[in-house]
């Protein structure tokens, strides 16, 4: 075979070469790529400390973040305040019953109902390791209008606070007496 043909078939066979090559590293950039893409969205919601802080004491409850929200352990809560958890396994709902109120919670939904209203309380319930967990910072707000406790929520220091003020109108008391009314 003369020189140049055999010449011409070896950068043949070379071009072929290096675009197979190609082929394979491109290949692996896009396959690598898509494992990192998918390990990111897999990564598992980061946990944090959060308290509940009822008349001095401190409780820790479980808690996480999720896409930079913060979700707290309403189960636990209820533990060490009050109320009670009915859950129905029927339509994934929860009731909260507290006194006379009760709070209507459907697990993967913004929307609750409080007694016979409907609120958005703009973040999703979440359930995790089998118990409730709801963002604090638009949940709060409607827990402090039904309950006769102030409780607030203190984003900085990722807890809530109960207290007993004495000056709340809830913890005003009428009564009838011989002599006229008493007010407490």
């Amino acid at each position: 075979m003369p020189k140049e043909k055999l010449t011409e078939k070896l950068k043949g066979q070379n071009l072929l070469t290096t675009n197979i090559s190609e082929f394979y590293r491109k290949r692996s950039k896009t396959v690598i790529l898509l494992f990192l893409s998918m390990f990111l969205f897999l990564v598992p919601p980061e946990s944090f400390g959060f308290d509940i802080q009822i008349s001095g004491n401190k409780e820790k409850v479980e808690s996480f973040k999720e896409n930079n929200i913060e979700y707290f352990s309403f189960s636990e809560y209820v533990e060490f305040v009050g109320g009670k958890l009915d859950w129905k396994v029927i339509g994934h709902s929860i009731t909260y019953t507290l006194g006379k109120n009760s709070f209507e919670i459907n697990l993967g939904s913004s929307y609750f109902k409080l007694n016979d209203t409907v609120y958005n309380m703009t973040y999703p319930a979440k359930l995790r390791n089998g118990k409730l967990f709801l963002c604090p910072l638009t949940f709060v707000p409607f827990l402090d209008k039904v309950t006769a406790h102030q409780i607030r929520y203190l984003p900085g220091k990722s807890s809530i606070r109960v207290d007993s003020d004495f000056f709340n109108v809830t913890d005003v008391a009428v009564s009838h007496k011989a002599n006229g009314m008493l007010i407490e």
